[in-house]
């Protein structure tokens, strides 16, 4: 099963390609840790809280609206998900 965290950052990974931009300089823009975003990535950082979403699509010029738009976060989706 996916977390909350493992679904957010495949839909941080699409929004960094589009936009031709690196974890790296996504963390520059935000004023994040790199080490933040990572732990979505290792499995660290499970569920995300709201004010690090906003931070991440701020850094990504997105609204959290368009963020969440992907089929992955529709409520059958994550029906399964864990929330530990």
């Amino acid at each position: 099963m996916r977390t909350i965290g493992e679904i957010v950052a495949k839909r941080i990974d699409e929004f960094l390609y589009q936009r031709g931009m690196s974890l790296y300089g996504l963390a520059k823009k935000t004023g994040l840790p790199l080490s933040t975003l990572k732990n979505l990535y290792t499995k660290h950082t499970k569920s995300p809280t709201l004010a690090l979403m906003y931070k991440i699509c701020d850094g990504l010029d997105v609204s959290i609206n368009d963020f969440l738009s992907s089929s992955s976060f529709k409520m059958e989706a994550i029906e399964n998900v864990i929330y530990r």
